[in-house]
């Protein structure tokens, strides 16, 4: 499907399918098959570039696809920025991680369009957040003396009139500002914004994941006006979204998953209580904001409620305890028992925790504010229970469930445990997300 955004051209699809279902499994599959093919029938293979989550993955396709010869960016001059674009010049076909991607700049532009990569994304990137290097004191006296200026679309640029070869502790912000990463959001945030000119190098894209509705990327997507084809997979082949079929691997998830019910324990991230009030609406127990206005006393009762799930109801001990916090709120929640099986609720991909068999997730998750409103501000329609379930489940995935194995799971929020329940139970998360 070609699509079109500020008179540029690129196609995007998206592969949606359920963690377990093959995602990287066809990919190495199709680039094998594409190398495979006789050159002397006037085949030519595609170039490709891989973005994944963590190193290890980055070996996995390396020798998954030896055929392909993937190079890793070494560093030069002690950076592997370098190394990269000495790699696209040279045309190699490459594997790297989010994060070093995040470093590129209008150069590495210049060289991807040059090459006409095909880019493959495994795992949905972090192409939007906030941005906190800089204090909203230097933040106005910039804007105070011009150095920088904010255009009708937010987007921070650097006047090189007012400060030419600027030198000194904004640097990082200059070269954010000529990348076009930044805008700046009702006055006081300042937001990294992955520039959406990046997917127009690209021959193809392809971006690997499971909910992508429910992704901050497909929000920044839909805000940006680009399309996307949505495929998913069956028996290792990728088929048309609209076929696909998740009826038995829920009804295998719901045997493997045991949700604590206890109402003693869930009674915290109760909201039933507030139904019919004026705070109805207004109470979030659990979210990000409901955790700031807690004192001691009320922090001190999830605690005990966490570690009386570790302790006493689940079995296995420390070793197979798995939680997550606000990283705020880690220290404050921390017990005996479970302490060193903190998560980050944003963990996505990785098999590092796939023997942790009893998980307590202690957050009701929301789109950030400022991430939010620029979203729909330009466009975005935001499902916030769509993002609270796709973060949840991804981090569930994480653990041993991935291997076909039981869990436990204690999720005090009333919100949480009831749209992951919905999800569980398909005709019931059909009417509960769309309403």
């Amino acid at each position: 499907m070609t699509l079109s955004n500020n008179s540029l051209n690129y196609s995007v699809n998206i592969i949606d399918a359920i963690m377990g279902e093959g995602k990287s499994t066809w990919l190495m599959n199709t680039i094998n098959k594409d190398y495979s093919l006789s050159p002397f029938n006037g085949h030519r293979p595609k170039k490709y570039i891989i973005l994944t989550m963590y190193l290890d993955e980055v070996d996995r396709f390396i020798s998954g696809c030896r055929i392909a010869d993937f190079k890793s960016p070494e560093p030069i001059h002690g950076r592997k920025y370098f190394g990269l674009n000495r790699l696209i010049k040279d045309g190699e076909n490459i594997v790297t991680t989010h994060a070093l991607w995040s470093l590129i700049d209008r150069k590495t532009f210049k060289l991807l369009k040059e090459q006409n990569y095909c880019l493959f994304v495994d795992e949905v990137m972090d192409c939007v957040r906030t941005y906190d290097d800089i204090t909203k004191h230097d933040m106005g006296l910039l804007l105070e003396r011009k150095f920088i200026t904010v255009d009708e679309f937010n987007r921070v640029n650097w006047n090189h009139e007012a400060a030419p070869n600027y030198s000194g502790k904004f640097e990082a912000l200059v070269s954010l500002c000529d990348n076009g990463n930044l805008v700046y959001e009702n006055q006081c945030f300042l937001l990294w914004k992955f520039p959406i000119e990046f997917l127009a190098q690209f021959s193809e894209v392809w971006i690997a994941t499971y909910l992508w509705e429910g992704s901050l990327m497909s929000n920044y997507l839909e805000a940006n006006e680009v399309g996307v084809t949505v495929h998913t997979l069956s028996n290792r082949n990728l088929i048309p979204y609209e076929q696909v079929n998740e009826a038995a691997a829920k009804s295998m998830l719901r045997k493997l998953i045991t949700i604590i019910g206890d109402d003693k324990l869930n009674a915290v991230g109760s909201t039933s209580k507030y139904k019919g009030t004026k705070m109805q609406n207004k109470i979030n127990p659990l979210s990000s904001s409901w955790y700031k206005r807690q004192n001691e006393e009320s922090l001190k009762s999830i605690k005990t409620n966490t570690y009386n799930y570790f302790n006493n109801i689940s079995k296995g001990g420390s070793n197979l305890a798995m939680w997550t916090s606000f990283k705020c709120d880690k220290n404050k929640l921390k017990g005996k028992g479970y302490t060193k099986g903190w998560v980050p609720y944003t963990t996505k991909a990785t098999n590092e925790f796939k023997h942790k068999a009893n998980l307590a997730y202690l957050v009701n998750v929301f789109m950030m504010p400022p991430i939010k409103q620029y979203l729909e501000r330009n466009g975005a329609t935001i499902n916030e229970d769509m993002y609270a379930l796709s973060e949840l489940v991804q981090w569930t995935f994480r653990s041993r469930i991935r291997e076909g194995e039981p869990i436990s799971l204690y999720i005090p929020s009333e919100r949480m445990r009831t749209i992951l329940i919905n999800w569980l139970n398909p005709p019931v998360a059909a009417q509960a997300l769309a309403a």
